[in-house]
């Protein structure tokens, strides 16, 4: 959720979140975890649809564009 839901470049911003918050955090034991969940929420919360598609509006980055859904008929 912390990269975004439906797009390509979101879970790996997620991953990218995540790996830079665990190396500053692995000494605090446990309360690495608690930061980890606080930034989820956080990140629910202020952006919805996740940080890569709040930073793609943002700075008009295009990379990976979503395919079009069909809809149903």
């Amino acid at each position: 959720m912390v990269g975004g839901i439906g797009t390509i470049a979101g879970p790996i911003a997620g991953t990218l979140v995540f790996f830079l918050l665990r190396e500053p955090l692995a000494a605090y034991g446990t309360w690495y975890m608690i930061v980890i969940g606080l930034v989820a929420v956080v990140t629910m919360i202020a952006c919805p649809q996740g940080l890569w598609v709040y930073v793609a509006r943002r700075f008009a980055l295009h990379f990976f564009r979503p395919a079009p859904r069909s809809r149903p008929k």
